[in-house]
């Protein structure tokens, strides 16, 4: 008995956005599409990313490095543009306005939905005149191990801690993977207030999937929701 055939896939380019590479991918199929509706099914936000992860890891055919390793943004992004080319680039959304408590409907276009870059941002953050640190992007890894606590104290701590790379003074560097957590911790215990303000501004500038829907409620009024995340875009 003959083999069943090979189904062959279009492939597709899109370019990441940390690195400005080009990206082969190929439309995910039934197996990962049943990943994602399993996914779906619970409340569990790391449920979520865990299967985004693997279908993205599924699908991309030449990622510089591990997809777990990457910026989560170039990850959502992946995503994004991989769902597009998948099952369809329109998505509908509803949003119930808590002022004039009515629905509104929007229709968006995947193709036209690229990341958000802040001019203001810098991954290098002088902290006072001889002192400093070098920030990375939290991956989605990051992200999954902080699960549903990201926001509490404990869990921004912990953030913080993963994407602090280096420590630096005018004469020299440290890589803060050569030095014990508990150590790393009482570096970032120590900062001043204000000074700290500084590496909350990294994460609030961050590279980010975002785009606006414009709409007048029922009074007239003009309004704006921002989507951010990929959670926002799909609900």
């Amino acid at each position: 008995m003959s083999s069943l055939p090979k189904i062959k896939y279009p492939i597709f380019e899109l370019t990441l956005p940390s690195t400005k590479e080009t990206i082969k991918f190929r439309p995910f199929t039934v197996k990962e599409e049943k990943l994602l509706l399993i996914a779906q099914e619970g409340d569990e936000l790391t449920d979520r990313l865990t299967a985004i992860r693997q279908v993205v890891n599924n699908c991309m055919l030449n990622l510089p490095k591990d997809v777990g390793l990457l910026p989560s943004f170039d990850l959502e992004y992946c995503f994004l543009k991989l769902r597009s080319k998948s099952v369809g680039n329109e998505i509908q959304l509803t949003y119930r306005d808590n002022s004039d408590e009515k629905n509104y409907d929007f229709e968006v276009d995947l193709d036209k939905i690229e990341i958000t870059f802040d001019e203001n941002h810098n991954k290098t953050i002088q902290l006072t005149e001889d002192l400093g640190v070098v920030m990375e992007y939290p991956t989605i890894e990051t992200i999954i191990a902080i699960g549903n606590n990201i926001g509490d104290s404990a869990a921004t701590l912990n953030l913080i801690k993963k994407c602090i790379s280096t420590i630096f003074d005018n004469d020299n560097s440290w890589n803060v993977s050569d030095y014990t957590d508990e150590e790393i911790t009482e570096f970032i215990e120590s900062i001043p207030t204000k000074q700290f303000e500084k590496i909350s501004d990294f994460f609030e500038t961050t590279p980010v999937l975002k785009h606006d829907l414009h709409y007048t409620d029922s009074t007239g009024t003009e309004k704006t929701i921002t989507l951010q995340g990929i959670s926002d875009f799909f609900q």
